[in-house]
């Protein structure tokens, strides 16, 4: 069943893992300081606020001072935010970190917060459990869970996209 979700999301067992195993990218080019820059400015709608936008551009985000922080301009390119630096010597790089967009790991957070508040005040004000709210508590773990790995997923597959759209123009 995995193996089936997969394939039609054209991701390979090899790719997850080397998607899962770390968040700090080095991008290395032949490509001068002034081209890369050229490259990324022209393939990003510049926006300061990472925030979805309709765009025939690859990228949303700034590059300012070799300082790079975007997001992919697809459906659901916003789940990964890329921040980086441009660092050269012999030659030029691309430093990233790829990141779960900061909203998506508050709201997780409130949620998860507030259904233990609710829990605990119930226990509070009787000192025993209903065992219908025990019910829709233990329905509600494993769809945080869930939900969390959904976040997770989106995640990674904004990361791959990324990733790739910014081999293809520092290549």
């Amino acid at each position: 069943m995995l193996s089936n979700i997969l394939n039609k999301l054209s991701i390979n067992r090899n790719e997850i893992r080397d998607l899962l195993k770390s968040r700090d990218y080095l991008i290395n080019t032949d490509l001068d300081l002034e081209e890369i820059e050229k490259r990324i400015n022209s393939n990003t709608l510049y926006k300061t606020t990472l925030t979805n936008a309709k765009t025939s551009k690859k990228f949303i985000g700034y590059l300012l001072n070799k300082k790079i922080k975007i997001i992919d301009s697809s459906k659901i390119g916003f789940f990964c935010i890329v921040n980086g630096v441009l660092e050269m010597d012999k030659n030029c790089r691309l430093r990233i970190k790829t990141k779960t967009h900061s909203a998506f790991i508050v709201l997780y957070a409130l949620w998860l917060i507030g259904m233990i508040i609710l829990f605990s005040m119930e226990y509070l004000k009787e000192n025993k459990f209903d065992k219908g709210l025990m019910g829709v508590f233990a329905l509600l773990i494993p769809l945080a869970l869930i939900f969390r790995l959904y976040i997770h997923v989106l995640y990674l597959l904004s990361k791959k996209r990324v990733l790739k759209n910014l081999n293809l123009i520092l290549s």
